[in-house]
C-alpha cells in the first residue's frame, strides 16, 4: 500500500550507464546505510571510482553514525552525512530534519552502493533525496520489485561474490556498462589521530609493537582465546610488546584472553576508530580475525596476519603482500594452529614494509 502511494512521487525515468556517465552533475549523492564497518570499507573503492567519473562534482555520502570515522577523511568525498535509522523511524522531528538536509543537497544523481546485501533503507534515502536519477542494486531475488521503478538503472544483485570484496561494488557497476578503474580502499587519519596513537603505543613499550584483536561480531569468526594467549606469551618471550584492540562488543573476548594470560595487557578502547587505525598502521604487525578491524588495518596501510574459517580469505582478506591470510582447512577457527600463526607473523615482521602515504 505504502509503495503504491509513494510510487508516483519516487518514480525515475530509465537511463543507460552511458547516459549517466555523460551527464555533468554538479552534486552526486552516495548512499551506504548499512551498519557493517568492514562492508563499508570494502565498498569504498566505488566512491573513488565514481569520483573519477565526475572529478568536478560535489560528492556527499550518507552512512550510519558508527561508520562515519572510516570515511571522515576519505580523499574523494566532499561531505559525509549520518543517517540514524532508528531515530528516523521513531522520531517525526528527526525524520523531517533529515529529509530537509538531504533534499537541501539538491543532488542531480545518486548511487546506492551495495556490497553483498540489499539495503532497503539505503534505497529509501536515495529515493527521498529528490535526486534526478538513481543507480542501485536490484532486489528481485528477495521478492522486492520497487527498485525497478525507484531506480533509473538497477544493478545486478550478487549476494555471493567470487572476486575480492573490494571489487564487488565495482563489478556490479561495470556489468551495466560503467567504465571504472580498480582502486584500493583507503581510510585516512589526521595528525591528531597519529599523535594519539603514538602516545598510546609509547605506553606499550619501546620498539615495534604487535596489535592483536581477539574479538569478532560473529562467534564462529573468533580464534580460540587460549590460542591468542599462547601467541602473546610466545611473542613476549621473544621480546615483543603486545597490545590489544577492544571494540564495543569485544570486552568478553579480551577478558577471556587476559584470563588465560593471568593478567591484563595494554588495551586500546573507547577511542575513535581513526585512532585505532593509526595505531594499527604504526605497529610492527597485527593479528586479527575476519572483522571490521581487519579491513581497517588493511585500509590504513597496516600489515599482519588475518584468520579465516567460515568465510573465504580469497574474497575478504586485505589485498597485497602486507597481509597473510590463513584459511582453516577444517572450516572452523580451531583448525588454525599456534605455530602456523607465529610463523606468519614472523615472516611479516621480517619483510620490508610497503610504504602507504596517508591521504
Amino acid at each position: 500500500m505504502a509503495g503504491a502511494l509513494l510510487r508516483p512521487w519516487l518514480r525515475r525515468s530509465p537511463m543507460t550507464a552511458q547516459q549517466i556517465m555523460a551527464s555533468r552533475p554538479e552534486r552526486v549523492l552516495l548512499v551506504r546505510a548499512h551498519d557493517q564497518i568492514g562492508d563499508l570499507i570494502c565498498a569504498s573503492p566505488a566512491f573513488s571510482a565514481i569520483r573519477s567519473l565526475y572529478p568536478d562534482s560535489r560528492i556527499t555520502l550518507v552512512c550510519m553514525p558508527r561508520q562515519e570515522p572510516v570515511v571522515r577523511n576519505h580523499p574523494h568525498l566532499d561531505e559525509v552525512i549520518c543517517f540514524e535509522r532508528r531515530r528516523f523511524n521513531a522520531s517525526p522531528r528527526y525524520a523531517l530534519r533529515f529529509l530537509r538536509q538531504i533534499r537541501g543537497l539538491k543532488a542531480d544523481g545518486a548511487f546506492v552502493v551495495n556490497s553483498v546485501s540489499f539495503s532497503s533503507s539505503s534505497a529509501l534515502v536515495a529515493g527521498l533525496s529528490g535526486a534526478g536519477w538513481i543507480v542501485g542494486g536490484d532486489a528481485g531475488e528477495l521478492g522486492w520489485n520497487f527498485p525497478h521503478w525507484l531506480y533509473s538503472l538497477a544493478l545486478p544483485f550478487e549476494p555471493d561474490p567470487q572476486e575480492p570484496a573490494i571489487e564487488h561494488a565495482l563489478r556490479q557497476l561495470r556489468r551495466r556498462g560503467f567504465e571504472l578503474p580498480s582502486i584500493a580502499p583507503v581510510v585516512g587519519t589526521t595528525d591528531a589521530d597519529d599523535r594519539a596513537a603514538a602516545a598510546f603505543l609509547e605506553t606499550v613499550g619501546e620498539g615495534p609493537c604487535i596489535g592483536i584483536h581477539p574479538g569478532a561480531g560473529k562467534e564462529r569468526n573468533r580464534w580460540p582465546a587460549e590460542r591468542f594467549a599462547r601467541v602473546i606469551q610466545e611473542l613476549e618471550a621473544g621480546g615483543q610488546n603486545v597490545w590489544l584492540v577492544q571494540g564495543p562488543a569485544d570486552a568478553a573476548a579480551v577478558a577471556e584472553v587476559c584470563g588465560h594470560l593471568g593478567g591484563e595487557r595494554p588495551c586500546l578502547k573507547n577511542v575513535d576508530l581513526c585512532v585505532v587505525g593509526a595505531a594499527l598502521r604504526q605497529s610492527g604487525a597485527v593479528l586479527v580475525n575476519d572483522t571490521g578491524v581487519m579491513h581497517l588495518a588493511g585500509a590504513v596501510g597496516g600489515r599482519g596476519v588475518a584468520l579465516f574459517a567460515t568465510t573465504p580469505a580469497s574474497v575478504w582478506a586485505p589485498r597485497g603482500d602486507d597481509f597473510t591470510a590463513i584459511q582453516s582447512a577444517s572450516g572452523a577457527m580451531d583448525g588454525i594452529g599456534v605455530a602456523e600463526v607465529l610463523a606468519a607473523l614472523s615472516k611479516q615482521m621480517g619483510r620490508e614494509r610497503v610504504t602507504h602515504p596517508r591521504p
